[in-house]
């Protein structure tokens, strides 16, 4: 694949992921309980998984597999604490929300957030471009 479809893919699903569509609107509910917004990055980040199957598969450069590939077992003990970690709080989150209803709750997480987490999700947000596409001209 040529390098310049590459970036013209990349610059694209950047231009996607801002999604002003879909700022305000909590309805339709996709399969019932899911906020539109939420599908919509949801099958974004499933786009993103693909878009960068295809920068490694076509971009990636050969000489970083030269290099000795032992030790795998480590990252995948890493990732799997991780997602261990990510599943325990989800059921902490679901069983603590009950009875809270409505999108609303959802969105602003019951405004319950103190100033620093909600800072930190907006530092968070705004670089999120740069972790899906990466840094440019840092190659």
């Amino acid at each position: 694949m040529k390098p310049t479809r590459l970036v013209l893919l990349v610059t694209v699903f950047y231009a996607l992921h801002q999604d002003v569509w879909f700022w305000r609107a909590a309805r339709p509910l996709v399969f019932g309980f899911l906020p539109i917004g939420l599908c919509y990055h949801a099958c974004y980040s499933v786009a993103a998984a693909g878009v960068l199957w295809l920068l490694v598969r076509y971009a990636w450069p050969g000489y970083l597999e030269t290099r000795a590939q032992g030790d795998a077992l480590i990252p995948a003990l890493v990732v799997f604490c991780y997602l261990g970690v990510v599943f325990y709080i989800g059921i902490f989150a679901f069983r603590r929300s009950t009875g809270r209803e409505g999108a609303e709750d959802f969105f602003l997480a019951g405004r319950s957030l103190g100033p620093f987490v909600f800072s930190a999700v907006d530092v968070r947000n705004e670089h999120d471009g740069v972790h899906h596409t990466g840094i440019f001209g840092g190659a």
